[in-house]
């Protein structure tokens, strides 16, 4: 792949981080060339297309960003839509933010780049799909993203990036904690896109001296 922009597809389920991503995504000039929902529009019954073009008169919060953006919905039987849908868009890279079940390797593999979670925690801390409800009900008041490969288990696969989120220390809260973490990890996002997925640093979560991004 050479320094050219990169063509990624957001995979998300329209969750308040989710927005955040996307909406800061946008605020960057940087959106995404499609994205990914894990299940179908209102509008449209399980047997129509899978594929389609939202206008501004859905009512998802979400869909309403992304009015220009072209949707694919990839329920988990039918994961290898989001294969196509990526072979359609020339997608090089995939960026997770909020997604509800486990992608298959196969849809991974089918990328010519890479594909990354922003997981609002510094992990290897706070997995699972409440990361920041987790971390608010413990006296862990060090917030922070990350950007992770993508494996064949929740939250664990390699890091790429992270960052600490400076944030009140006494009652953060929530929604500010996961829009600055979505700011924060989107940054992280973006400063990758000019470099090629090979040079990007990669360390095992375990490891005690984790690099900083």
């Amino acid at each position: 792949m050479n320094a050219e922009k990169k063509r990624f597809a957001l995979l998300t389920n329209g969750c308040f981080l989710s927005r955040a991503t996307l909406t800061a995504l946008l605020n960057q000039n940087c959106p995404p060339d499609l994205i990914v929902l894990p299940e179908y529009p209102p509008a449209k019954s399980g047997n129509s297309k899978s594929f389609g073009r939202l206008d501004s008169d859905n009512r998802n919060p979400l869909l309403m960003l992304a009015s220009d953006i072209p949707v694919a919905y990839a329920p988990r039987s039918r994961q290898q839509e989001i294969v196509t849908s990526l072979q359609q868009h020339d997608i090089d890279l995939m960026l997770v933010a909020c997604w509800p079940y486990l992608i298959d390797t196969s849809v991974i593999d089918a990328l010519a780049g890479a594909a990354l979670n922003l997981h609002p925690s510094l992990l290897p801390a706070f997995r699972g799909p409440d990361p920041v409800g987790e971390q608010l009900n413990s006296d862990d008041r060090r917030f922070g993203v990350s950007l992770h490969h993508l494996s064949d288990a929740f939250d664990q696969g390699d890091l790429v990036a992270q960052t600490e989120i400076q944030q009140a220390k006494k009652s953060p809260d929530r929604e500010m904690v996961e829009q600055d973490c979505a700011k924060g990890g989107v940054q992280l996002f973006i400063g990758l896109l000019d470099k090629d997925p090979a040079s990007w640093p990669r360390w095992p979560q375990e490891a005690e001296n984790r690099a900083k991004y």
